[in-house]
This record gives C-alpha cells, structure tokens and sequence, in this order.
C-alpha cells in the first residue's frame, strides 16, 4: 500500500513538470512570433534567451519546491524538456506556421497602406517645398549668371585708361 501511495506521490510531479514543459513551449512560441514580428540584434536576442530560460529555472525551483517538498528529481528535470519538445514539435509547428500568415497579412493590410498614405504625404510634402523654392532657385541662377558677365566686362578693360570697354 506505501508503494501505491509513493508512486502516485512521484506521478503528480512528473504530469506537472510535463504541463510545465509544455507551458514553457507555448511562452517560447510567443516570444518567436515577437522576434518575428519585430527583429531584434544578437544582443537583444542574447538577453531575451537568458530571460527566457531564468524564468524556465525559476519556474523549475518552485514545482519542486512546492510540489516536491524541495527535492530536485531527475526525472522532473527530464520531463520539462519533453513538454517542451512535445510542444514545439507537434502543434508549435502549426502556431509558427500560422504566425508568419498572421504577419503576412498584417503587413499586407495594416503596414503597407499606411506606407503608401504616408508616402504620399511625403511626396506631397516635398513638391509643394520644391514648388515654393523654384522661384529662389531661379533668382539664384541668374545672380550668377549676372556675377559671369560682371566678370568678363572686368577683363575687358583698356590698358592705358583702365576703364571698361
């Protein structure tokens, strides 16, 4: 009867560290689709991984602690990276798929008409500005045209009475 109760007693852990692999499964598949989403530097993907897995540990420590009185089985530490692998290999698949055709269809909707509308302001933006400034432009290109003729009038000069011819 005692080694009825002392399996059950190791059985809840190990569904839990199993459930618990697979949680750590589904946080990772959304920390991918943020990565997706938004693409980060190897700095940043360094501190995300680190983050990821002390949480992971974190989250190790106290299903032992709490449902194992402290007591760090091997099994338990056996258990997570099978939920995790379960995870990701069986429906994390389909959530990554479905992630890119989420993000696809973000961009397609979302991102590139707001792109276009606000190119067109821009392009607005800027001909309305080349459109003000043609007229300075204008004045300043028969300044210098003014400034090559001055010159040339100077070289024209009389030697012996040095006026302008």
């Amino acid at each position: 009867m005692i080694y009825g109760v002392a399996n059950t007693a190791q059985f809840e852990p190990l569904v839990r560290a199993l459930l618990l692999g697979i949680v750590c499964g589904i946080g990772w598949d959304i920390l991918r689709f943020f990565r997706r989403l938004i693409p980060a530097g190897r700095v940043r993907l360094f501190v995300e991984d680190v983050l990821f897995f002390a949480v992971w540990s974190l989250l190790t420590f106290l299903l032992c602690y709490v449902y194992n009185f402290g007591i760090v089985r091997a099994y338990i530490l056996l258990a997570q990276p099978f939920g995790f692998f379960l995870w990701y290999c069986l429906p994390g698949r389909l959530t990554y798929r479905f992630a890119d055709w989420l993000i696809l269809q973000w961009q397609r909707f979302v991102v590139r008409p707001l792109c276009l509308v606000f190119c067109f302001i821009f392009r607005l933006f800027v001909r309305t500005r080349k459109h003000f400034l043609r007229p300075h432009q204008n004045r300043v290109k028969k300044s210098k045209k003014c400034k090559k003729i001055f010159r040339n009038c100077k070289k024209k000069t009389c030697k012996h009475i040095k006026t302008n011819v």
